[in-house]
């Protein structure tokens, strides 16, 4: 039988302390899961909707697979197509959702918080619409190009 006592077997255990480098790595990751939680919790908050029916939909798939897993007959094949809905329920919302931000995205251009344009709106001046409408208008036209002061 071991004893404890000047004869027993210890482990000296030495700490070294992480490098300066290893530290910044280590505040670097916390502070990247820290802004990582901060843009999930406003995307939450932002699209709230989206994360209900999302929760909705999942929760009653699973009840559903529980359906079709203990029990027979009937029961089981209402569980099947109340899964298979909850699954497209869930993909149409989500596919949406996913759409819907593609198009806002080509149809905004945002430079700076609350200073948007929409694209395509207006050609830009030296685009060959711009050109052809102006080269196309009468003279005293709106569409006119205007001469500035010191040009003629």
């Amino acid at each position: 039988m071991a004893e404890s006592g000047d004869d027993a077997m210890t482990a000296n255990i030495t700490v070294v302390k992480p490098s300066r480098l290893r530290r910044l790595a280590a505040t670097v990751a916390l502070a990247a899961l820290i802004a990582a939680l901060v843009y999930l919790a406003i995307s939450a908050i932002h699209n709230w909707y989206v994360l209900l029916a999302s929760v909705v939909t999942l929760g009653v798939t699973v009840i559903a697979a529980w359906y079709i897993l203990s029990r027979r007959g009937l029961a089981r094949a209402v569980a099947v197509g109340v899964a298979a809905l909850a699954l497209v329920a869930f993909v149409v919302v989500v596919i949406h959702k996913r759409e819907s931000y593609r198009a806002r995205g080509r149809a905004w251009a945002c430079r700076g918080v609350g200073r948007c344009r929409k694209l395509r709106a207006a050609p830009a001046r030296g685009s060959a619409h711009h050109r052809a409408r102006a080269q196309s208008a009468a003279p005293g036209h709106a569409n006119e190009p205007q001469v500035r002061w010191g040009q003629g």
